[in-house]
């Protein structure tokens, strides 16, 4: 749907930041219904002002094709970042796991009671709550983002019957196609969280089934046994956000968050974004921070226009 680029952004009077630019296909210039999507999703994102929640700048057409500029939070996101933990074997300290899971739940919470223009509040769903739309900075920050299929309750059925999200992370109802509240993003941030502590995927296709029939069944799987202090009451919160039945799952990521909280207390596990952003820099900062180098490095040497050729 859309190209994602790295830019930078330059006052009149020459302050300059970096922004993430996402634009639209050139293939998509000519739907309304794409362009809709992306209008839509810069609105509802833009009225979102919370520390866990990616900024929106600006909305704005270059050449015909309509663009987000965003915040840049330089990091990884989690998908990434649990990668990179798998392939240099650097396991991710569960203090930490809850931390983002935390903070996660204090950006969701923000964009489930943000108003709308008549003052309620909106009633948003994230509705793809998932590793790749939480970003963890190398100053130990986490930032929800990408809120390009989020819907306000009054949109809670999914569109012409479309299914939208990642199958890993959907509750049964949204895999079903079910009209969607709040309790949906809790079921997907538990299993985010529930993967961050037990090293693998929550849902598992067997061979010939498809991940989204795997997401309707929403068989629950327990928290693998760990030396986690306290273990049975860190299971017990996943458990019961990841109730099959929202009738009977955790409520809100407000009570969640509480719950998680809860248990850091008892624990004794001792975190801060200090902490983790310190982990990050020691682990995983070099070839990011390099590779935005040499992109700064290209924006420099485009201001300074064309060399000067003596002849």
């Amino acid at each position: 749907m859309a190209e994602i680029f790295l830019a930078r952004e330059r006052s009149e009077l020459g302050a300059a930041r970096l922004v993430v630019v996402k634009q639209m296909l050139p293939e998509l210039a000519s739907s309304p219904a794409f362009s809709e999507l992306l209008i839509a999703e810069a609105k509802l994102a833009a009225r979102l002002r919370h520390g866990n929640v990616a900024q929106v700048y600006d909305l704005g057409r270059h050449d015909g094709l309509l663009f987000i500029a965003m915040e840049y939070v330089e990091g990884l996101d989690l998908g990434e970042l649990l990668r990179r933990c798998s392939r240099e074997r650097v396991p991710l300290p569960a203090a930490f796991a809850l931390h983002i899971g935390v903070e996660m739940l204090r950006g969701l919470e923000h964009a489930h009671r943000c108003p709308g223009p008549d003052g309620q509040p909106m009633g948003l769903v994230h509705r793809d709550v998932s590793p790749s739309n939480v970003l963890v900075s190398f100053e130990g920050e986490v930032k929800l983002c990408d809120f390009g299929i989020a819907h306000a309750n009054e949109s809670g059925a999914a569109p012409s019957g479309a299914i939208q999200g990642k199958a890993g992370y959907m509750a049964p109802e949204q895999a079903r196609g079910d009209s969607l509240d709040a309790r949906a993003d809790v079921f997907a941030a538990a299993i985010v969280l529930w993967e961050l502590l037990a090293g693998r995927r929550y849902y598992r296709a067997s061979e010939g089934q498809s991940l989204l029939a795997v997401a309707r069944q929403a068989s629950f799987q327990p928290l693998p046994l760990s030396d986690l202090p306290h273990h049975e009451q860190i299971a017990l919160v996943l458990g019961r956000a990841l109730g099959s039945d929202r009738s009977t799952r955790t409520p809100s990521v407000e009570a969640m968050r509480r719950d998680v909280e809860a248990y850091l207390d008892r624990s004794g596990l001792v975190t801060s974004s200090l902490r983790l952003g310190a982990w990050l820099r020691e682990h995983f900062a070099d070839a990011t921070v390099e590779r935005r180098h040499r992109r700064e490095r290209v924006l420099q040497a485009l201001d300074l226009g064309p060399p000067l050729v003596l002849t």
